[in-house]
């Protein structure tokens, strides 16, 4: 299934606007281009560096600790997975965290494998291995003593599951995790808390899935619903309680499982993905657009390749429709003042594959689209070299773990 390609759709090729720039509720900023890039350059650096910092955390430290000493134990994937992930905060792996394991293909039953594995276990340096010092079907610890000389307790509990029965996307896995909490505590002071919880339908595909991860004075939340109706997805980053950034994507038409398992996702193509709404705020910039698929689908049904004199006039009529159907802006956050909004247009490009003389091959026409300033500039490719490019591959990373949960 490529859900992913629901929420990546509206960001990566959709996206406009035709708005009037005076308007009361859309106040487009007065500061110039220049202006705007260097505040954009500043707001990246604020916000990487405060990303760059959960790298220096004491907690980060503690947990490659417990990572390499639970490699001599092979603790279950689903205790040891998302210990790693955490521990690759260390090498700048601050926004696409991995926080739950849910590959079947290690076992059939998480429940199973949870009543083998429960229990408190000690590390022994002398035998360079963990001991199970106390019985228990509630909890799986694992206590130690860091290089710090500090008494390491991490805990995972609160562990449910639901059962599944559906191989055509689980296999033979029998159940599917629905609850856990993991915490992690140094000379009694509690560094990591995670909290999981998700619901699945009787189809055995999750209806609701929610993370919350808290390392020190960082918090990390993530949120998945899908119904018949409506598939979003949110997540944040906040240091204290300041935003770092965040994103929130969600998607209405008719998603049955029929639908979904259908392959790849054209939002212009089949109906059943009607609007999209999408935001992402990074520092004191934020992105916001709606896209009404149904409107641009019913706009474009209506008319036929005879109704056009031309290539040109077609894609004209295209780009017009989307403009009506579509829109996009770039925001302050701190005063929601417009920075720039986007516009569709008809655009003729070069063809690179000849296979006649006939110059009218060498060209075609195609709808592009461009981010417009309150002075009818437009930007260029400059705005986003960087933060623009590693976002758009935190959000397709952060998708594709969803993906995978839904495999």
């Amino acid at each position: 299934m490529k859900i992913r390609n629901l929420f990546l759709v509206f960001l990566l090729t959709a996206a406009v606007v035709s708005c009037k720039k005076d308007d009361d509720d859309d106040k487009f900023s007065q500061l110039t281009p220049t202006e705007h890039k260097s505040n954009m350059e500043d707001n990246a650096l604020e916000v990487f560096a405060k990303m760059d910092a959960v790298k220096d955390l004491s907690a980060i430290d503690i947990v490659i600790e417990l990572v390499k000493l639970l490699d001599s134990y092979e603790a279950p994937a689903y205790y040891s997975s998302p210990l790693k992930s955490v521990a690759s905060l260390k090498d700048g792996s601050s926004s696409a965290i991995k926080l739950v394991y849910t590959e079947e293909e290690e076992f059939r039953s998480f429940k199973n494998t949870f009543d083998e594995e429960s229990g408190i276990y000690t590390f022994n340096k002398e035998t360079n291995s963990w001991v199970k010092t106390e019985e228990s079907t509630t909890e799986l610890t694992f206590k130690f003593k860091s290089d710090a000389g500090e008494d390491v307790v991490a805990s995972l509990t609160n562990f449910k599951t639901t059962t599944v029965n559906n191989p055509d996307i689980y296999n033979n896995q029998e159940d599917m995790l629905s609850s856990a909490k993991m915490t992690l505590a140094a000379d009694g002071e509690v560094l990591i808390n995670f909290d999981f919880s998700a619901s699945y339908d009787a189809k055995g595909l999750p209806t609701s899935i929610k993370e919350t991860l808290i390392i020190e004075d960082y918090k990390l939340s993530a949120e998945f619903v899908y119904n018949s109706s409506v598939i979003s997805v949110e997540q944040s980053w906040k240091y204290k309680d300041e935003n770092i950034f965040s994103y929130f994507f969600e998607n209405k038409g008719q998603f049955t499982y029929e639908n979904l398992d259908g392959g790849e996702i054209d939002p212009t193509q089949g109906g059943f993905l009607q609007s999209n709404v999408a935001r992402i705020t990074i520092g004191n910039y934020k992105i916001e657009g709606t896209a009404n698929w149904k409107a641009f689908n019913d706009k474009m049904k209506d008319v036929s390749e005879d109704d056009f004199a031309s290539e040109k006039e077609k894609y004209e009529f295209m780009a017009k429709a989307l403009n009506e159907s579509v829109n996009l802006k770039l925001r302050y956050n701190n005063n929601n003042e417009i920075i720039a909004a986007s516009e569709f247009y008809a655009f003729e490009e070069e063809n690179g594959y000849f296979y006649d003389d006939n110059e009218d091959d060498y060209y075609y026409w195609t709808v592009n689209m461009r981010m417009k300033f309150a002075d009818d500039s437009s930007m260029d490719e400059s705005y986003f070299d960087n933060s623009f490019s590693e976002l758009i591959q935190d959000v397709s990373d952060f998708f594709a773990y969803f993906e995978e949960k839904l495999q």
